[in-house]
């Protein structure tokens, strides 16, 4: 019988260009984690008012942030 060894869900974001964020390059468990992170930054920098609705914000973090998923080889793939 062979186990197989349980592969890590990793999120990362990315910038527009699509590589690794310059501020938020880190690991992240899930994408809501991704997410939130991305959008507290993106409001802290001014760039997403706090006070619109969610799908909106979401919306507009798109036009920012980029988010991958690491595949079981080790590359990145792009979601968002």
């Amino acid at each position: 019988m062979t186990f197989l060894r349980p592969f890590p869900v990793e999120f990362r974001l990315t910038d527009r260009g699509g590589e690794p964020h310059p501020v938020l390059d880190d690991l992240f468990e899930s994408v809501e984690l991704a997410q939130s992170t991305a959008l507290a930054w993106l409001v802290h920098q001014g760039l997403i008012d706090p006070a619109f609705p969610a799908e909106l914000q979401e919306q507009l973090m798109t036009q920012f942030v980029g988010l991958e998923r690491r595949t079981p080889s080790g590359d990145w793939r792009t979601l968002r």
